[in-house]
Order: C-alpha cells, then sequence, then structure tokens
C-alpha cells in the first residue's frame, strides 16, 4: 500500500476508510474539502436548497449535471429537484447514526443541532438514474458512498417500509443496501479510476426498490498497487460422499457460516445455515485429512450455543477449540439478531463426542468476528456488535493459564491494540518468525464493513506485531472481499472465493506472501463459494474448498480440490 495513501486512511479515520459514518475524526471534518496530499477531495450531500449549507460539504440540490457555483461539476442525469425527489426528513426519532457523529450540530441554526444533517437530507433516486461527478482524469479516487433513511419503516413520516438500494460505479457492482427499520443506513468505500468521460458514475440500476442516497465522498489517493500471476492452479469438484482413490473430504450435509477448524490432522464443522438462510442446525462432523473419512454427528451443539457467525481457534498444546460469541438462529428482517457473548472450550475427546465448558464471556456480544490462540492467550478481533450491524475494532485476550488450566470462572478479558480498521466475516493466521523483530505476526485478511447492509468487503491486510504490540498495514488484496475462507501453507495465506461487492459471490484465488507482502493471482476456483471451509493439504500441496454457499447452485457438501503446480 502505498505510504501517503496509507498515512492518508490513517489520519483521517482509524475506524472506516474515509466514511466514517459513526466515528468521525475531528480531522476528516477539518479535512472535508481538500486533501490531505494536495489532490482532488469533495463531500457532497444531497438535500434541498431551502436547508442552506452543512459544514464541509457541497450541496447537490438534485439538478441535472452541470457545472455548480462551487467550482465543481455533478449532478443527476434527471431532475430529482423538480421531482420533489431531495428531501430534508426533519426526523424526530431518535437514532444512534444521527446523534453519535462528531459532525452533530452541522446544519443552519433553524435545525436540530443534535443530529448530523449528511443522515437527514435524502435524494430519492428511481432506476435508471444516475449520478456524475467530473474529477481529474488519469488518477485513483476512494470513493465513501452512504445510503439510508431516517424514516425508513415510518411510513406516517414518508419513511419507505421497503428499500434496497444498488449502486454500480462506473459499471462495477459497488452497494447493495438493505435497509432495517433499527438500522436504517448502510456505507461502503472503495477505490475507483474515472470512466473514460472523466467521470466517477453512480448508477441505480433496474433492481432498485425505494432506493436512498445520503452523501458521498470523493478523494484522489495514489494508484493501487499491480499483482503478478501465480502459480496455475487445476481445479476438480469433487462430490459429497469421499473418493477413495484421491482422498477427499467433503462434508455430510450441505452448510455454509458455521464453525470450521483444524485441529491437528482433523477437522471439524459445528452448526451452520442448511440451505437459503431459513434454518440452521446443531450438527458436529467430525473430518480425517489424513484419509477423507468421517464421523457425521458425534454430537450437537448444547442449548443457546450459537449455529452460526461464532469465532473458532485451535489450541493444539491443550487439544482444545475454543468458540465464541455469535447468532442463535436465523437472522430475522424486523429486529435485531440474537448475538451472543459467551465463549467455551470445546474438548473433542472427552465424554460422548465432546465436551464443551464455559468460560468467561466476552466483555460484549459479537458476531463473525476472528480469533485465535498465541502462547497461552486466545485473542478475538472485530465482528459485529450486539446489534449485529456495527463492525467494532476491539482486540481482546484472555489468559487461557487462568481461564482453563485453574478453572478460573472469573478471569478477566484484556483490552489489546485495536484493529487499525474494523472487520467481520474476516480471517487471521499467526505467522512464526515473520514480524521484523524475528518475533511472530498476525495477519488479519481482508473482511467486511457493516454486516447485512452495504454487502462490501475490505482489501486491507492489518499485521499485528507481537514484540512492538502494534499494527501496521500490508499491501491491498487485488479486491475487496469478505465471507473469505483462508488457509496457511507456512509461507503464503490462500485466499479462496469470498463475497464480492454487492453480495456477488466470488471464484477468486490468491495468495498473500507474508515475507513479502505481496500478493498473487492465480487460477479461479471451479466454482464460486463463500463461507464453506478452506484447507491446505500439505501432503499433497492442495487446497481443499469444503461445503458453503455457491449463489447459483446453493448450499453445497463437497469439495472443490484445487492442485497447485509449482513446476
Amino acid at each position: 500500500m502505498p505510504k501517503s495513501c496509507r498515512s492518508l486512511i490513517e489520519s483521517l479515520e482509524r475506524r472506516r476508510l474515509l466514511a466514517s459514518t459513526f466515528a468521525e475524526t475531528s480531522a476528516l471534518a477539518e479535512a472535508a474539502d481538500r486533501s490531505v496530499a494536495g489532490g482532488f477531495s469533495a463531500t457532497i450531500n444531497f438535500q434541498p436548497e431551502s436547508l442552506g449549507s452543512v459544514d464541509n460539504t457541497r450541496a447537490d440540490f438534485g439538478r441535472p449535471f452541470g457545472v455548480r457555483g462551487n467550482g465543481l461539476s455533478y449532478g443527476w442525469s434527471r431532475d430529482l429537484e423538480a421531482a420533489g425527489d431531495v428531501v430534508d426528513r426533519d426526523t424526530t426519532r431518535d437514532l444512534y447514526s444521527l446523534t453519535e457523529s462528531r459532525a452533530v450540530g452541522n446544519g443552519p441554526a433553524s435545525e436540530r443541532q443534535d443530529i448530523d444533517e449528511r443522515y437527514d437530507t435524502v435524494a430519492l433516486p428511481e432506476p435508471g438514474d444516475t449520478w456524475s461527478i467530473d474529477v481529474p482524469d488519469g488518477r485513483t479516487y476512494a470513493l465513501a458512498v452512504v445510503v439510508g433513511d431516517p424514516d425508513f419503516g415510518d411510513p406516517g413520516a414518508g419513511g419507505p417500509v421497503e428499500s434496497e438500494t444498488f449502486i454500480d460505479v462506473n459499471g462495477e457492482r459497488f452497494i447493495r443496501a438493505e435497509l432495517r427499520a433499527y438500522w436504517p443506513y448502510a456505507e461502503v468505500v472503495g477505490y475507483v479510476e474515472p470512466g473514460p468521460d472523466g467521470r466517477i458514475t453512480l448508477d441505480f440500476n433496474a433492481r432498485n426498490v425505494e432506493a436512498r442516497l445520503l452523501w458521498v465522498r470523493v478523494t484522489e489517493v495514489e494508484p493501487l498497487p499491480t499483482y503478478e500471476t501465480g502459480e496455475p492452479i487445476n481445479w476438480q469438484q469433487i462430490g459429497g460422499v469421499p473418493a477413495t482413490d484421491i482422498n477427499v473430504p467433503t462434508s455430510p450435509v450441505v452448510r455454509a457460516e458455521g464453525g470450521a477448524v483444524r485441529l491437528g490432522d482433523e477437522f471439524f464443522f459445528f452448526g451452520g445455515y442448511t440451505q437459503a438462510y431459513v434454518d440452521v442446525h446443531d450438527q458436529i462432523d467430525r473430518l480425517d485429512l489424513t484419509d477423507g473419512t468421517r464421523q457425521e454427528e458425534v454430537r450437537t451443539l448444547p442449548d443457546g450455543v450459537s449455529e452460526t457467525h461464532a469465532t473458532f481457534a485451535a489450541d493444539e498444546a491443550r487439544g482444545l477449540i475454543y468458540m465464541a460469541g455469535g447468532q442463535l438462529g436465523i437472522t430475522p428482517d424486523t429486529a435485531p439478531q440474537d448475538i451472543r457473548d459467551e465463549v467455551y472450550a470445546f474438548d473433542p475427546n472427552a465424554g460422548n463426542g465432546g465436551v464443551f465448558t464455559q468460560l468467561p464471556d466476552l466483555p460484549e456480544g459479537r458476531t463473525a468476528a476472528i480469533s485465535f490462540v498465541h502462547g497461552d492467550r486466545l485473542h478475538v478481533l472485530g465482528g459485529g456488535n450486539e446489534l449485529g450491524v456495527l463492525t467494532q475494532v476491539t482486540h481482546w485476550s484472555l489468559d487461557l493459564v487462568d481461564a482453563v488450566d485453574n478453572g478460573n470462572s472469573e478471569a478477566e478479558w484484556e483490552v489489546m491494540p485495536p484493529l487499525p480498521f474494523a472487520v467481520n466475516h474476516s480471517a487471521v493466521h499467526v505467522v512464526p518468525g515473520a514480524a521484523p523483530s524475528g518475533g511472530d505476526l498476525a495477519v488479519v485478511v481482508m473482511g467486511e464493513y457493516d454486516h447485512n447492509f452495504g454487502y462490501s468487503g475490505r482489501q486491507q491486510i492489518q499485521r499485528y506485531d507481537f514484540d512492538a504490540a502494534s499494527w501496521s498495514l500490508g499491501q491491498l488484496s487485488p479486491v475487496p472481499l469478505s465471507h473469505i475462507n483462508t488457509a496457511f501453507d507456512g509461507e503464503r495465506i490462500w485466499s479462496v472465493g469470498g463475497q464480492r461487492r454487492g453480495n456477488f459471490v466470488g471464484d477468486d484465488v490468491f495468495s498473500y506472501d507474508v515475507a513479502e507482502d505481496r500478493w498473487r493471482i492465480h487460477t479461479s476456483a471451479a466454482q464460486p463459494r463463500k463461507v464453506g471451509s478452506l484447507v491446505y493439504d500439505d501432503e499433497e500441496d492442495r487446497l481443499l474448498y469444503i461445503a458453503g454457499d455457491s449463489r447459483d447452485e446453493g448450499f453445497m457438501s463437497d469439495a472443490l480440490v484445487g492442485e497447485i503446480d509449482r513446476s
């Protein structure tokens, strides 16, 4: 990642890339209409002309594209202002996002001084509408798009009861936002380049239903890295029953977003969605990676234990698997998810099929967090908050000697240096000896912005140096991905499939060389997949992607087998 690009991100906001909806720093407000590096930068707020000025923004009243009085050229493909499709809600609802930004009171004196007007003024585009802004050509930009409606779910106040906003940017999927009454906002940030016409264009395609647009921000950054092509991979799709001639382990049931963790030469599945995200199961299965055999439903999850979105970490020294947080039941449309804070140690070799022992709860509930064991400490990072929405930067660790070996149920979680960028549905690997000091690194790979709303991934690689107790950033990944599955081969972290922007399931295959801080692009997988499980088979030098959601063909139980050609 270019140094100036990294410094821009780190200085303007710690928790999000440029948009920083709920934790905006004063530095971002001060630099809202000028680039830290001296390049192009603009924040555009969609609002009626009658509102007046909103601090640190430039107004868009919904007029057709043209030169504005502020010297910039931007606007719409139709006249939203004449149609009454740019409104000031003047909402009376008490919504977190309206009042918790540091930009509260940024509107005229006639407006509420306890809210951020960027979240109270709304453009109402129709399918087929476009909005464009002229930018200097031949450069790269970070684009933040924030959508939503503070009166969503309140038709009496003019708000819609259903809203899905689909935006393509310069022909590429950028955001798919599904609003909820309990959380009517979504944001996405990504890197873009202007089209042949020198513009960045937001296209509201035909899938939009009651689309909403609040504000956008465009900031020039240095060009993105270039990526080399890596070794070819020969992919096969192996059916749901293990084939004895190639010893491929598969899942006994279709599943996605369940737990999956390797302990020694065995792989364990915990719960997961069954099909189409409308039901869950509590089955635990045990797979032998040496010969492909499996023990089906060795036991079930105890009552009240998350079936999906928990994080799992293997403790090879103690022969245990740790499970933290997660979601109980399916995701409802009208209420927050049931997000859990419980933590368990699972001993697969005790009792009849394994024994769960409860450990001290997390400080807060988390969904789709990531975790690992380093030395005698269990670390839990990121994840969605107790609403299941806002992704966090938290980093906690638990002393396993105290909590597990000594059985201290009152052991406390320690607050560790937070992530530079909040993530959920990410991945993490501990890499011995990879830090500059020769110590160990924890490498966090990509991940999702706020869960279930913007459907957008990150490109950031976050590296934690245990000796220095500090974070640094690695080279950006080739594309933004979340809901990823990764495996470590001793030198490189492999990523297969995942969710691209707009809830699109990909077949991308990348590898990240930790020592070189470099990504390579490899042969695409035999089928798009996300939220399955990836294993690196060191004996055969191959990748095994087991189960997961293929989107077009539904949930799978089979395996994608990738033979790496290192010749």
